[in-house]
């Protein structure tokens, strides 16, 4: 049997996802839902259990939409991997925690960017499901962007075994060609009518 303190030495855990980032910092990035309260806490966990790795809290490192959009362009390329912090949104009652997520996890235009430029980039990504008062790491997993968009809910996150671990399957932007980066249709001009 494998003891707790070793899941992170599994392929897909965090101790995976730190072996591959190099020297490289880890992007610590969410859905609108969860505020700064709840992400420090995490990242600060992540801190402690690799005290070597540098993982960077997108919540406290942005004050408003605006930086984002002036910075997030200048400074992911020091980032070598992601990881997505979601909260469930309608928890369906009675539902079996242990057999699946029992709720909706969703993320905003600005996530969504950002995996999308880390995935051009050929960087890892994780999510980081939250479902009070157990938590969820996820290595596979889809992205399906919802029908009805908004800046806040832009795409649902839903585990997927047949996904790549760290390569979420699914396509972020899919009115770009394929391949293509969002930045080749989203600069800050064209992504303004999501507000």
């Amino acid at each position: 049997m494998i003891g707790a303190d070793n899941y992170d030495g599994l392929i897909g855990g965090l101790g995976d996802l730190v072996t591959r980032v190099g020297d490289k910092a880890i992007y610590c990035t969410s859905a609108p839902r969860v505020g700064r309260r709840l992400a420090g806490p995490i990242v600060n966990l992540f801190r402690r259990q690799y005290p070597s790795a540098e993982f960077v809290n997108a919540r406290s490192l942005y004050s408003k939409q605006g930086d984002w959009q002036c910075r997030w362009p200048r400074e992911r390329e020091r980032y070598g991997a992601g990881i997505l912090f979601t909260c469930c949104e309608d928890r369906v009652a009675g539902s079996d925690r242990f057999a699946d997520l029992a709720g909706e996890h969703a993320i905003g235009i600005f996530a969504a960017e950002e995996v999308d430029y880390l995935l051009h980039a050929g960087c890892p990504v994780a999510w980081y499901a939250v479902e009070f008062p157990d938590t969820y790491w996820i290595a596979r997993f889809a992205i399906e962007t919802f029908e009805l968009m908004s800046s806040a809910r832009y795409a649902r996150l839903v585990p997927d075994a047949d996904a790549d671990i760290f390569c979420p399957k699914g396509t972020l932007f899919p009115w770009l060609a394929e391949g293509a980066s969002s930045d080749a249709a989203l600069g800050s001009t064209a992504r303004s009518w999501f507000f």
